[in-house]
């Protein structure tokens, strides 16, 4: 067997002078501890929510994944702020959205799309011009409405699942600091 921890106490004197350095390390080292594992948690909500496979990376995104933060309300509260868009983009449900002219959306369609059906999301009619049609016939040959077919991103939830599996290391490491320099 090999030994792990070693307390050697000379007294009761002493047995008091070590629990008092640990009883006021310990609440400063789990703290420090705590805000480390919500950066932690920050940066991968950050980069989560840059990478979806499924879509391209706007601007609008990755500005909004750059305001994730982790803030320090006060002793012992640490909390993650986002903007509230992509609070939105994780928890929307699944709709359609018509493609009608003077839209941003139609616009972005017509740049990112350009009329094609991707991995059966988006469908946008292109007519004779090379212009994103505001009606199309479907297969069957009734004539339909163009549309963006919108799905959400959930990061956050599945980022939070996999993070938590962190947080015992890291009261392990704040533990361990506030013992050893005690």
């Amino acid at each position: 067997m090999v030994t792990g921890v070693v307390l050697k106490v000379n007294g009761i004197k002493e047995l008091h002078r070590f629990l008092r350095k640990v009883q006021t390390k310990l609440p400063v080292e789990v703290d420090k501890g705590m805000f480390k594992y919500a950066q932690g948690v920050a940066v991968a909500l950050r980069d989560a929510a840059l990478q979806d496979p499924k879509r391209p990376i706007t601007t609008n995104r990755t500005t909004a994944a750059f305001k994730i933060k982790a803030n320090k309300l006060s002793k012992f509260r640490s909390n993650i702020t986002m903007p509230h868009s992509l609070i939105l983009l994780d928890g929307m449900s699944k709709h359609y959205v018509s493609l009608k002219r003077g839209r941003n959306i139609t616009r972005w369609a017509k740049k990112n799309f350009r009329g094609h059906v991707i991995t059966g999301r988006s469908r946008a009619g292109r007519g004779p011009r090379n212009g994103l049609l505001e009606y199309y016939y479907d297969a069957e040959g009734k004539m339909r409405r163009s549309a963006l077919y919108v799905t959400p991103h959930r990061f956050i939830e599945r980022t939070l699942q996999t993070e938590r599996n962190k947080l015992p290391n890291e009261l392990r490491k704040s533990l361990k600091k506030a013992l050893s320099g005690a």
